[in-house]
């Protein structure tokens, strides 16, 4: 008697979910630092309200703002590598040329920008009224190993621009928890703000041995290549397009930390700040999908292949949205829930300003997202949403500073990226297979092909 044929069964609700979400390897290894920060977070949180006091935590936070202006002089160039990389590679890796541009560029952009955030900083920090040398010296600690980090993101570009998507995960996964264990005990020591700094330059000097060891490729001098003034000319265009923009995302988030610190004191800074980061922890998950299927739609486009690029990134950018949809709710849920563990309650927003601020985060993730498909193209087509929300920002902020209170800054934010999120709507669409900002790139591509 033969044995019928069975059939398979139809997929269960868990597995359709894992379908709807497009949830993979690729995802999962580079969701996997954040997921560790968002698990360990919460124990980071206890640690740094137990071990800081609320001033030492609003210094903190002032310090990660005035570092973030890094921006200021990266000018966008580590994504503009991984978006001309996939356009060029040679047998699935990047072309010296390009080893060699992206190098010395990242090289420049650090001595930059640690030259004058010593500067700079400790001038903010006299303005404040901080003289005494201690606060002077945890500036200078902070900004060595981010001026170190910021080359090694231009070698991380390299690889994530070739399509070693896992790889790089790989190695922000291992930075992350590594960074957590430094941190921590250094806390638990007694190290005060110091353990940050030390943290940070731990990971950077780990990250520097593991890429020379297994990807020594990174770091060669190519003496024999030949002009490279071509491809160094396109990277600084492309720059300039982008700087714009990235200049505009840093300095809407960046600005406000020091306007609520010189104007509300050290505990207005810490409740924003604090609320962001839960709120971005959860919220910014979604960015991974965009992040992990750039390469892949950004190779389609560059082959002609523009029609099947956007299918693929039509789908991700579906997935995307529909997670920060979810990590908006849950966003929500971990305030209210932090808000009822003690000595928390004094370092959130009410639930008034707290809404706006992660309705605005969602925004700015669903939109980022969307930047994604212009992009594949080698274009930067976003400086009128970066004008507008450079333009909107401060005055905003300031305004809900002064005239409704430090806790409502979530408004303004909410303001700024109702704004930004419409204009990326309407220079996307223009991007659209068959529009006439996406056909001009495919017709060159097909006639290279």
């Amino acid at each position: 008697m033969e044995a019928k044929d069975s059939k398979p069964g139809k997929p269960g609700l868990f597995a359709k979910g894992i379908t709807l979400l497009g949830l993979n390897r690729s995802i999962l290894l580079a969701g996997g630092p954040r997921m560790v920060g968002m698990l360990l977070g919460p124990v980071g949180s206890v640690i740094i309200v137990f071990t800081l006091s609320t001033a030492q935590q609003g210094m903190y936070y002032v310090f990660l703002s005035l570092l973030g202006l890094r921006t200021f002089f990266e000018l966008g160039a580590t994504a503009c590598i991984g978006q001309l990389t996939p356009h060029h590679l040679r047998d699935g890796t990047p072309a010296p040329e390009m080893i060699r541009v992206a190098g010395r560029w990242m090289k420049r952009v650090a001595f930059a920008f640690g030259a004058c955030a010593l500067l700079g900083g400790s001038t903010y920090l006299w303005w404040c009224g901080y003289h005494d040398w201690w606060t002077h010296s945890l500036w200078v600690a902070a900004v060595i190993p981010t001026a170190l980090a910021g080359i090694q993101e231009g070698r991380l570009q390299l690889l994530y621009g070739s399509g070693q998507v896992d790889e790089v995960s790989k190695i922000r996964w291992w930075a992350v928890l590594f960074q957590y264990g430094v941190q921590w005990t250094l806390l638990l020591c007694g190290a005060g703000l110091l353990a940050f700094s030390c943290a940070a330059l731990a990971v950077a000097l780990g990250q520097e041995w593991r890429l020379r060891k297994c990807h020594l490729w990174l770091f060669e001098k190519f003496p024999a290549l030949g002009n490279t003034q071509d491809l160094w000319q396109e990277m600084g265009r492309l720059v300039r397009r982008a700087s714009v923009v990235y200049l505009a995302g840093y300095f809407v988030l960046q600005i406000q930390q020091p306007i609520l610190f010189r104007w509300c004191g050290a505990e207005a800074s810490a409740r924003f700040g604090f609320t962001f980061t839960v709120i971005n922890s959860l919220l910014g998950t979604a960015a991974i999908w965009g992040t992990v299927g750039f390469p892949g739609f950004a190779k389609m486009v560059a082959d002609g292949r523009v029609e099947d690029g956007f299918r693929r990134f039509r789908r991700i950018w579906f997935q995307a949205a529909l997670v920060a949809s979810l990590a908006l709710i849950a966003a929500i849920a971990a305030v209210e829930i932090l808000r009822w563990i003690p000595r928390f309650h004094d370092r959130l927003l009410p639930l008034a300003g707290m809404i706006p601020l992660a309705l605005a985060v969602w925004i700015q993730t669903v939109g980022n997202c969307a930047t994604h498909w212009p992009r594949s193209f080698k274009q930067e087509p976003f400086a009128p949403t970066a004008i507008l929300q450079m333009i909107i920002t401060p005055p905003a902020v300031w305004g809900a500073v002064f005239f409704l209170g430090p806790d409502s800054i979530g408004w303004a934010n909410l303001l700024s990226w109702i704004a930004g999120g419409v204009s990326i709507l309407i220079i996307t669409r223009r991007y659209l297979p068959g529009g006439a900002s996406a056909v001009p790139f495919s017709n060159k591509a097909i006639a290279k092909s």
